[in-house]
């Protein structure tokens, strides 16, 4: 048994299509140094840097081998063709960057770079029956836990020829038995191709197979990214070596510990998910939210007044953003002029959520002229009595049909257009609509998404089937990564706060990165780290704290 761990190297563009920081420093090293010399602590494989062959790749190999002087590693440029969806691929990762899965589309960390093709090169080169894959930019990378999940893969390769483990973005790789990568490469498929549900032929969730490995909980429970794919990252990880966890020497639980204990450090200067209501105008809502929304002030964010909100966050292009909140954003006049100037702002995603009650190929043609990434439908229903139930007015097959337009100019691979999400929320009178909903839009969009049932912290009668949650309860993993600004510009610690109990101050006078740093937010991520969830109340009946 001969085993492989590619890393996709490429010094222009990195897995989320940023610019790549691999020549950036980490106490004292490149990205790239660290990320080899901590997997080449480990014997059970060897560890390989794959270029694509292409006018730069000499230059990329030389550049490289200058990084990596001294480490035993070795060198392999193809000129195998990436998947030709990789910016699908791409663009479904940018809401759960934070997560190994969880993605539109089944997508995973594994599906954000690495061309089967090329890694089937690789393992044929270097005579490897087992193929490990894992971004360049995973400094922490953790060569103990690859030679467990190694070990693992081998023991049940009769059972399952790809082989993952549930653990932050940048620590692990995903490991693949050779013979799969070929038909891989030939039908031009990546790992989320393992993880597809199909209706005629229902299979297990991967991660409940023996194609999982169980590593430490802490590591599986522990929500941050681990990859220098952006300057927030770089800072973080900066700051983890300041205090002594070093991608030197520090292990994986050393390196989730120290962000648990320094919420400063988790955080980062800015939030990574903003979401901003454009209006706080309706034509139409759940009859839950239906008091709240309907007899809130009619107000439109004026384009320049977002225009500094997005433009405060700027330098940082990590961001993804949506365009949701109570109101309904298509009601917004200049809604494509807001999506244009999230863009011009460099933004990474920008995505919008309407009821689609108005959604027409007018607007879609607007939306998708000005850059939207992703649009996504609140359906709410399978059938016409719930929907009316839920909405208190007609129109399904109207907005099941919007929907569908969307997803079908889009000609499967367009990726000009947005991304289209099909929603419904686990609610208990709606369970029994769920499955079929769900068959019913596998095939007709982008991707169909059962959302956990929100009651507000309690201030909504609490529809849900059941939480999303784990037993124990955990600091809200939204308050380190999301804010919340309504149409009037005022940003909230969290969109719970429905009934604007706390503002934080104006997000266009102020700009982001003050208040997400201000003194209030400052303690409240304080009292989450130390368990304290009565701070603010709202805190004390959530239970929408476990995904961010």
């Amino acid at each position: 048994m001969s085993a492989i761990i590619c890393l996709p190297v490429d010094f222009r563009v990195n897995s989320v299509g940023l610019p790549a920081l691999l020549s950036e420093e980490v106490e004292g090293a490149p990205v790239l140094y660290h990320t080899a010399s901590r997997l080449t602590l480990s014997d059970a494989y060897k560890v390989v840097l794959l270029f694509a062959d292409g006018p730069e790749a000499a230059a990329d190999v030389k550049r490289a081998r200058d990084i990596c002087r001294g480490l035993a590693v070795e060198y392999c440029t193809s000129a195998a063709a990436d998947v030709p969806n990789r910016e699908f691929l791409r663009r479904g990762r940018l809401w759960s960057l934070s997560s190994w899965r969880g993605g539109m589309g089944w997508t995973t960390y594994y599906d954000e770079a690495g061309a089967p093709a090329a890694m089937a090169e690789a393992a044929e080169k270097f005579g490897a029956d087992a193929v490990g894959l894992i971004t360049p930019d995973s400094p922490y990378a953790d060569p103990s836990l690859a030679a467990q999940l190694l070990a693992w893969h081998y023991d049940r390769i009769r059972k399952a020829r790809v082989t993952v483990t549930g653990v932050p973005p940048g620590l692990a790789p995903a490991f693949f038995s050779a013979d799969i990568l070929k038909p891989l490469a030939e039908y031009k498929l990546t790992l989320a191709a393992s993880m597809a549900y199909k209706p005629s032929a229902p299979q297990r969730d991967l991660a409940t197979t023996e194609a999982h490995y169980e590593s430490d909980i802490e590591l599986r429970t522990a929500p941050w990214r681990l990859t220098a794919h952006s300057l927030r990252q770089l800072e973080m990880m900066r700051a983890l070596a300041h205090l002594g966890v070093s991608p030197r020497s520090a292990n994986s639980v050393d390196v989730v510990r120290a962000l648990e204990a320094h919420p400063e450090i988790a955080a980062g200067a800015l939030p990574s998910k903003i979401e901003i209501e454009p209006t706080s105008r309706v034509d139409a809502a759940p009859f839950y939210l239906r008091d709240f929304a309907e007899t809130r002030r009619p107000v439109d964010m004026p384009v320049e007044a977002f225009r500094h909100i997005v433009n405060s966050v700027r330098p940082h292009r990590d961001v993804v953003l949506s365009l949701e909140g109570l109101g309904e954003p298509l009601l917004h006049e200049r809604i494509s002029e807001i999506v244009a100037a999230a863009k011009e702002a460099g933004l990474l995603g920008v995505h919008l959520g309407t009821y689609g009650r108005l959604l027409d190929e007018s607007i879609l043609g607007r939306l998708s002229a000005a850059g939207l990434s992703i649009l996504s439908v609140a359906i709410g229903a399978h059938t016409e009595d719930t929907y009316q139930k839920l909405f208190g007015a007609g129109g399904l097959r109207e907005v099941q049909a919007a929907a569908e337009a969307a997803f079908a100019a889009r000609k499967g691979v367009d990726v000009t257009r947005p991304l289209v999400v099909a929603e419904i929320a686990k609610m208990r009178f709606v369970e029994p609509e769920i499955e079929p909903f769900f068959d019913y839009w596998l095939t007709r969009c982008d991707w169909p998404v059962i959302r956990p049932f929100n009651d507000f912290a309690g201030q909504v009668e609490d529809l849900a089937t059941i939480h999303m949650r784990t037993s124990k309860r955990i600091p809200c993993r939204k308050i380190f990564a999301e804010l919340y600004v309504d149409a009037e510009g005022i940003a909230y610690p969290c969109r719970q706060d429905i009934r604007k109990t706390h503002p934080l101050g104006n997000a266009a006078e102020e700009g982001i990165p003050r208040l997400w740093r201000c003194e209030f937010m400052e303690k409240l991520r304080a009292a989450h780290a130390a368990g304290d969830y009565e701070f603010f109340p709202l805190c004390r009946e959530c239970k929408d704290w476990y995904y961010a």
